[in-house]
């Protein structure tokens, strides 16, 4: 929540979530964008060795990217930013071309870091909220524009995050990228729904076995969110469709 109380004063807009105090805020509990920015942050990076980050750019052009990498999977997860502040020949709207390197994936999910809506209050599923884009590696290095949020960017092939065996509830989902159809394996699903980047479902199953074939080659192509309900709770994947 807010930080101070009763006082109006710059550290009372600091918190995460609105207080309901001030006439301006949105009401008690209602969380703010930087909750839904703060939330993800948390889920990209968690389980990163923080001693080891390699600096990829530092403040070339007012560009910066690091590469984090997962004490547990071993994968590698970016974050760039432009630092557009510093940029005197700044526009609003403009973007500024980066590029990685010595990426060994066969593409990459570039992640925004702040939602896509204008405020929290109007965020009505987490798993739609930011944009994502797709882009394939060509000679190990990929190139997109950086605007004014910061992104994240994770390698996306057979070992990638998007694919690895959920270690924690050893749910499997393969091929990951596929071409229409694609495999689901696991213990104790309840139900499985598939929904487009837009957060519309394209189809929903009750699951009673642990082996099972979902075909999506009728949909247009580009990444689909698989929501898993198990006894334990909801677990969100990514599946890519070339």
């Amino acid at each position: 929540f807010e930080g101070f109380q009763y006082t109006e004063t710059y550290f009372d807009f600091t918190g995460l979530i609105y207080d309901g105090i001030y006439d301006h805020d949105m009401g008690y509990g209602v969380k703010k964008l930087s909750y839904y920015t703060y939330k993800l942050l948390v889920e990209k990076l968690e389980g990163s060795d923080w001693d080891s980050i390699t600096t990829i750019i530092d403040s070339i052009d007012n560009k910066y990217a690091y590469k984090f990498i997962n004490d547990s999977t071993g994968n590698p997860t970016y974050v760039a930013w432009w630092d557009y502040f510093n940029d005197p020949t700044y526009n609003q709207g403009d973007s500024n071309l980066i590029t990685l390197s010595e990426i060994s994936a066969n593409q990459v999910i570039i992640t925004n870091t702040i939602p896509t809506d204008t405020s929290g209050i109007d965020i009505t599923d987490y798993n739609t909220a930011f944009s994502i884009d797709t882009i394939s590696i060509s000679g190990g290095s990929v190139s997109f524009y950086l605007k004014e949020s910061p992104v994240y960017v994770e390698e996306l092939n057979s070992t990638s995050i998007a694919n690895e065996v959920d270690f924690k509830q050893n749910i499997n989902i393969y091929p990951n990228p596929m071409d229409g159809v694609f495999t689901i394996q696991g213990e104790n699903i309840q139900l499985i729904e598939v929904l487009n980047i837009n957060g519309q479902t394209i189809k929903q199953l009750s699951i009673d076995n642990k082996l099972f074939t979902i075909d999506l080659s009728n949909q247009p192509k580009g990444i689909y969110l698989i929501k898993i309900v198990i006894d334990k709770g909801i677990i969100n994947k990514k599946i890519v469709l070339e």
